[in-house]
């Protein structure tokens, strides 16, 4: 004589166990979603695009730096909270012109431009008092009135 089982507690705890595990797969992917939906991300630079295309004139300005017999220098002064940017002696005062970025990688809204107005040492201050301590990228691109150079540099601001 055959025993027939019918459905017992035992086939109920299975249902209800994949059950439990299928709706945490769930609910953890929503929280996943929900989590990722509120973190603030951002592109490098707002038109990078832009800029790429222009990159080879970076490349080249960058080379025309490096073949300088002297070194652009920027160094950054704790005591004063300054960054210093001493142009090479080749360039004459006047004929300097450009800008100095003060980029901040984590976060764009902190990113600096400055005008290049050296003083008569071919020495430029940039005070960086408001600025918030870390990593920085100081981005020179100046022009002597016939080439264009770049030279940039990783700072720590704060230390």
């Amino acid at each position: 004589m055959a025993i027939r089982q019918g459905k017992g507690a035992g086939d109920r705890r299975w249902a209800v166990g994949v059950t439990a595990l299928f709706g945490g797969f769930v609910l953890f992917m929503l929280v996943c979603v929900g989590i990722s939906s509120l973190q603030d991300y951002q592109l490098v630079e707002a038109d990078y695009y832009r800029k790429g295309l222009g990159y080879q004139d970076r490349i080249d300005g960058l080379n025309r730096a490096h073949a300088l017999t002297t070194d652009l220098e920027i160094t950054y002064l704790s005591a004063v909270q300054a960054v210093i940017i001493d142009f090479p002696p080749a360039f004459a005062v006047d004929s300097i012109d450009g800008e100095i970025i003060l980029y901040r990688p984590s976060n764009a809204r902190w990113d600096q431009r400055y005008q290049i107005k050296p003083d008569s040492n071919r020495r430029q201050v940039v005070e960086v008092t408001k600025l918030p301590a870390g990593w920085w990228r100081v981005k020179v691109d100046w022009s002597d009135g016939r080439q264009r150079y770049y030279y940039e540099t990783a700072l720590v601001l704060g230390e």
